[in-house]
């Protein structure tokens, strides 16, 4: 699934409006064949990104999650997921749905490439904006153990080495 962003200015209120679209294959085909000029110089973007399973039961509990990462700057935070939750997005994986996911600025510090579930925790926070301004004060630690207890730490902004 591909995404179709285009900002416009709405005329009566003045901010910006971000319209998300699905395509189907054969209109990406099309669109691929044609030139791609016209979008890019309209404002139209699109991205690259395939849907990921573990979007929805993210989306779900941002709200959540959102709180927790603000809380974090007391102490160390928990929750606790319902297994069949998390195992009913792909049940014949034989995978864990384990992760340590550490981000700072939006992006994540740890190699997350084998997690399909911590990708899709990266993709809910870079699309929030309080995450996002969360996220560029201080380096967050996601972790998600055997147990589906989500860990949510909060450490200081990493400082630069000369």
């Amino acid at each position: 699934m591909f995404y179709f962003y285009r900002n416009t200015k709405h005329r009566f209120q003045g901010n910006y409006c971000v319209y998300l679209c699905t395509f189907t294959n054969s209109f990406l085909q099309l669109l691929h064949q044609s030139s791609l000029s016209y979008f890019m110089e309209n404002g139209i973007f699109f991205s690259s990104m395939i849907h990921n399973p573990y979007t929805p039961i993210w989306n779900k509990y941002r709200p959540a999650l959102l709180n927790l990462m603000k809380a974090a700057a007391d102490g160390p935070q928990e929750y606790k997921f319902s297994s069949h939750e998390l195992k009913g997005i792909n049940p014949k994986s034989k995978t864990s749905c384990a992760f340590e996911l550490q981000v700072f600025q939006g992006k994540a510090i740890n190699s997350i490439k084998n997690s399909d579930i911590a990708h899709g925790l990266l993709n809910m926070l870079q699309q929030s904006r309080t995450a996002t301004e969360l996220m560029d004060t201080a380096m967050y630690s996601f972790l998600l153990d055997k147990q589906y207890m989500l860990h949510i730490e909060r450490q200081e902004a990493p400082t630069e080495q000369k």
